[in-house]
């Protein structure tokens, strides 16, 4: 049984913070194409073409702290690739060898940032773990 131990839209300030990043003149943010980052706009286009729903789900098969150690994040292994993410939700919820399922979408950074120009962002819509 799949329990949601994340979801994006219960996450007002998060989303907050990234919409005035986005809408400022500063190098930080997402891009404002297909719509601003958790408007009503953009979550009517998650799912779309515009904007597909991606799903990863395998076993958790690392936790780790990264950037100077006090960033938590964990690795998904799905048997044919691992990927990293940063954990959600409480990290007492990742245990390694849980199942864990992510479905998130792919957003372009603002064109601004010329560090980040042709990178995704992976916006995390919610973690579920297999109970």
């Amino acid at each position: 049984m799949w329990k949601k131990i994340y979801n994006l839209i219960d996450e007002p300030d998060e989303i907050e913070i990234t919409q005035k990043a986005s809408i400022s003149s500063g190098t930080e943010g997402l891009s404002q194409i297909p719509a601003l980052f958790g408007s009503e706009d953009w979550w009517k286009l998650v799912g779309t073409d515009l904007l597909p729903l991606r799903i990863i789900q395998g076993i958790v098969s690392d936790l780790y702290l990264s950037g100077h150690l006090d960033y938590p994040q964990f690795e998904v292994d799905d048997g044919s690739q691992k990927t990293q993410w940063d954990i959600y939700g409480g990290d007492s919820n990742y245990v390694l060898g849980t199942k864990v399922r992510i479905k998130y979408v792919l957003m372009d950074f603002k064109n601004n940032d010329p560090v980040l120009k042709g990178e995704k962002c992976e916006c995390v819509i919610s973690v579920e773990i297999d109970t």
